[in-house]
């Protein structure tokens, strides 16, 4: 299986209280017997980032991708999008 990273959204995410919160959607492919689409948003506790940061941060989406899915979770089981619900940098 791979993950791949497809694309970004840089964006400011209403919450819940009414405020925003800026943060990336990152758009992963999931390659195995077919493709599949995930979402996954992280929440930033400053923008901008800069390049280093943002590939930092692509990595870190990958991790949490993949050991959700060694954990037993499956995109099929998805709905919407998956938090990671800890700020980042």
């Amino acid at each position: 299986m791979t993950l791949t990273i497809e694309k970004f959204l840089m964006a400011s995410f209403k919450q819940p209280d009414g405020d925003s919160m800026p943060g990336i959607d990152w758009m992963v492919r999931i390659n195995d017997v077919s493709s599949q689409f995930v979402i996954v948003r992280t929440y930033l506790e400053s923008s901008p980032l800069s390049e280093k940061d943002r590939v930092e941060l692509g990595d870190a989406v990958l991790n949490f991708l993949k050991r959700k899915i060694e954990l037993g979770w499956r995109p099929s089981t998805a709905s919407g999008v998956l938090e990671m619900t800890e700020p980042l940098r």
